[in-house]
Formats: C-alpha cells, structure tokens, sequence
C-alpha cells in the first residue's frame, strides 16, 4: 500500500524542475502512474484481512509489476529531460522512484 501511496504523491507533484523563465515540460506518463498508484492502494486493501489474503496476493503482484511498468515510462522521459540545460529532477520524479523501490521489495517479500 505504501508504494501505491509513493506514487499518486510522485505522479502529483512536479516531476521536472526548470530554471525560471522556462516551462516545465508536461509528461503525460504521470497520469498512468496517477491510475496504476490508486490501483495498487485499492487492490492491497484485502492483504489487510487475514481471511483474504492469501487470495488476493497473487492478483496484487501484478498491481505491482503494471505499477513499476508505467513509471519506467515517466523515469525514462526524466532520464531524457535532464540532457536539456536547465531542467532538473523534481520531487515527483524522487517520489515516484521511492515507489518503484517499495514495490520492488514488496515484491520480493510477498
């Protein structure tokens, strides 16, 4: 649920940072992760319940791997962004990084 909670945070806050004067380029991508992190809170609600847990870890493993699937799109056009003189990695973008790590361990832990 934490990685799913890292990314809804990641996906609304700026991802790039510009120097002032410039836009910040807009990256579509973040509506998907936007989507995927209310996906991954809403399916790992019945992990919380002993009776339905063993049922739906399966299913929640695969709101975990779409989930890391769609922030490699935002990660890779960050990725790309920074080769620009003036834009940065913003708070969203470290978000949405910390999501991919808490999803990648609970991955492995489940």
């Amino acid at each position: 649920m934490l990685s799913g909670v890292l990314f809804v945070l990641g996906s609304l806050l700026p991802i790039l940072e510009t120097d002032s004067g410039i836009a910040a380029p807009q990256i579509l991508a973040t509506r998907v992760v936007l989507v995927a992190g209310f996906v991954m809170i809403l399916g790992s609600v019945p992990l919380l319940f002993s009776e339905f847990a063993s049922t739906a870890r399966p299913f929640v493993s695969m709101f975990w791997l779409g989930a890391v699937a769609a922030a490699a799109a935002v990660l890779q056009s960050v990725v790309l962004a920074e080769d620009v003189e003036g834009v940065s990695t913003g708070v969203g973008a470290l978000g949405i990084i910390a999501g991919v790590v808490a999803a990648a361990a609970a991955g492995v832990l489940a």
